[in-house]
């Protein structure tokens, strides 16, 4: 993980144009057990989500200080908040969006679109 966080933050500094990797087509039988597994977690998407994120914070503490709203917070501290809650909530969205679009006519187009808005609007933020 870290060689590919090294890589993608060299790229940025950069300034250059990331490479695409090549994707894969999913089979249908692919696209049903990420729609069916997703469902689990979705089904409660607040809940969820904070679960997520959190873990992610706790295994991966110095991302935390990429996220303003947090970045001073200690992290036992922002299980629960609104704002934390929130976050945690648009990302799941993202997510949802992107597994909806699994196995529709426009699908890789709409989630590289999400893909692209996310980078897009967390790029403006550094």
């Amino acid at each position: 993980m870290g060689n590919v966080v090294t890589n993608v933050q060299e790229i940025i500094a950069s300034n250059k144009e990331p490479p695409t990797p090549e994707l894969k087509q999913l089979t249908e039988r692919q696209i049903e057990i990420i729609k069916n597994t997703w469902a689990v977690p979705y089904s409660k998407p607040l809940d969820s989500g904070e679960i997520i994120l959190y873990t992610y914070l706790e295994r991966f503490p110095m991302n935390q200080q990429k996220f303003a709203a947090f970045r001073n917070t200690p992290i036992i501290m922002l299980k629960g908040t609104p704002g934390f809650r929130s976050h945690a909530h648009k990302i799941m969205k993202n997510f949802a969006t992107a597994i909806d679009a699994l196995g529709t006519e426009n699908g890789l187009q709409v989630i590289l679109g999400v893909v692209t808005e996310i980078g897009k609007y967390h790029r403006r933020r550094e």
